[in-house]
């Protein structure tokens, strides 16, 4: 077992039913790990594992193994293994795979480990990279409800693993040791503690099974706001971090301004700030100004963390109307006003007895208006799988 793989589950994925008496661990597994191939495929997503990535990882591989076969002297059945790669992409891969573990035959393993109608010689494409893009690729053939299982009965009974409390990432830590450095989670930088607060809430809500494959950055710096989260992502460059980054910013003008500071500056590409993406919300948000109320799209101008938080939390229970925007101030440098929902500490407060009332039931979830937010997090998921992704031939250190 690759220790790569205890990363991808936590403690709630953890099945153990100690060995009966005259059992077969065989039969009757004593320690497994097990979710579905969704939750498994976000994760790696989310640790830049990704299905954008295996495409190209796949065609550098199968370059290779032509230009293998072309030097040498090839018989009959290596012509036709040549052919094969010759058109060999990820959806036929996935194809072969599926017809490879549908038939006994096809998963059988003889001399010719090249022969790509076995599911050997499918995996063998695989073998010089990092397991997890493997993993990754054949995660592809499943369906997303299947359940995927990681049977640690042998290593448990003898002796390896402890199955009381068994915790596969701390186990993880161990096993990796320095190299665990390269395989933690993004750094999420957000405008302020109160973002983070509500994203945090929002993952944990709407993507249970990603909440310890995410870290929020508690950004404390008074007055705090879009410009301390921007320097913050420049001193992570200046102090050469190499953990994955991802800066967060109010989709309104004062993000916008604060991210003119990074014009003179290239950061790694590991490190990235973007303001929310825009929401269909707001592109025709009351507003208030000196002619009155009036729709606007305040997308890039006013939409603050707040207004991603749902219409039943922006909604005035007094008027049965939303909390309008405020113009405030005028940016000359980028020509554009800059707005304030009205009544934020009114909106936050509804937001967080709408977490609780998750919390409690999460039934009512499916009641609950969280477009905003799923909006941001697919952002997020979205950044998790392009920046900083190492190349895929990196195998990080780890023993085979």
């Amino acid at each position: 077992m690759d220790p790569s793989f205890l990363f991808l589950f936590t403690k709630d994925d953890v099945v153990y039913d100690p060995l009966k008496e005259d059992g077969d661990p065989h039969l009757a597994p004593t320690l497994v790990l097990t979710t579905t191939a969704q939750v498994l495929a976000e994760r790696l997503d989310a640790l830049g594992i990704s299905h954008d990535g295996l495409e190209s990882c796949l065609a550098h591989a199968v370059e290779q193994r032509i230009g293998a076969l072309e030097r040498a002297d090839i018989d009959e059945d290596d012509t036709r293994t040549l052919g094969i790669l010759q058109s060999m992409r990820l959806k036929t891969w996935v194809h072969a795979v599926a017809v490879a573990l549908s038939a006994p035959h096809g998963m059988s393993r003889d001399e010719r480990t090249w022969d790509l109608s076995h599911f050997d010689g499918l995996r063998a494409l695989w073998e010089d990279y990092d397991p997890r893009w493997l993993l990754r690729a054949l995660l592809e053939v499943c369906e997303s409800d299947e359940l995927i299982t990681l049977d640690l009965s042998y290593l448990e009974l003898g002796g390896y693993l402890d199955a009381q409390g068994f915790d596969p990432q701390a186990a993880a830590t161990v096993m990796f040791g320095s190299t665990f450095l390269n395989l933690t989670p993004a750094v999420v930088i957000t405008e302020g503690v109160t973002d983070a607060e509500f994203l945090r809430a929002a993952v944990e809500i709407r993507r249970p099974h990603l909440t310890e494959f995410i870290r929020f950055y508690e950004l404390r710096i008074a007055p705090g706001g879009a410009g301390a989260a921007v320097s913050t992502a420049k001193s992570f460059h200046a102090a050469g971090i190499t953990n994955r980054a991802i800066a967060l910013l109010d989709n309104d003008t004062a993000a916008e301004e604060a991210m003119l500071a990074l014009k003179k500056v290239q950061l790694s590409g590991h490190i990235v700030v973007q303001r929310y993406s825009n929401i269909e919300l707001c592109e025709a948000y009351p507003t208030l100004g000196p002619a009155g109320e009036k729709p606007m799209n305040v997308n890039g101008t006013s939409a603050s963390i707040e207004l991603y938080l749902g219409t039943d939390v922006l909604t005035d229970p007094k008027t049965g109307w939303l909390r309008p925007v405020q113009w405030k101030g005028y940016n000359a440098t980028l020509g554009a006003y800059q707005g304030e929902v009205i009544g934020k500490d009114a909106i936050q407060k509804a937001f967080r007895s709408k977490v609780t009332a998750a919390r409690d039931n999460p039934r009512v979830v499916a009641s609950q208006d969280w477009s905003g937010l799923d909006t941001i997090l697919d952002q997020l998921l979205h950044l998790l799988r392009t920046v900083g992704v190492p190349d895929p031939q990196h195998r990080q250190g780890l023993a085979r």
